[in-house]
């Protein structure tokens, strides 16, 4: 299966109801403005990890990729926008993946 692009949605002023997919055992990209927020809900009764990409090392050579713990049994997990120069990849996307695999795990992405 390949990485799945999820779509970004938009949040009004007058708020939405946050539409959540499941996520892809070979993980998900999405464009990133830099100010795309991220959003994981976890059903499973366990911790899911998702790592989300670096995709520039640091001035010191190393790559400082992103590792969330999104809590089980209705844990969720919100992400911060993540800076463009650091994390998007040569066509703009945020590559992220799950090390410890998806069970009940699903996200949506939203640009305020």
């Amino acid at each position: 299966m390949p990485v799945t692009t999820k779509v970004v949605q938009t949040v009004p002023i007058t708020g939405i109801a946050a539409a959540f997919t499941a996520c892809n055992v070979d993980g998900e990209q999405f464009i990133n403005d830099g100010k795309t927020c991220l959003e994981f809900k976890n059903t499973s009764g366990g911790a899911l990890t998702v790592l989300i990409n670096n995709q520039v090392p640091c001035e010191d050579g190393y790559d400082h990729d992103i590792t969330i713990t999104v809590p089980p049994t209705t844990g969720d997990m919100r992400v911060a926008p993540l800076p463009i120069n650091r994390f998007n990849d040569a066509n703009g996307y945020v590559q992220m993946t799950y090390p410890g695999g998806i069970t009940d795990l699903t996200i949506a992405a939203f640009n305020y």
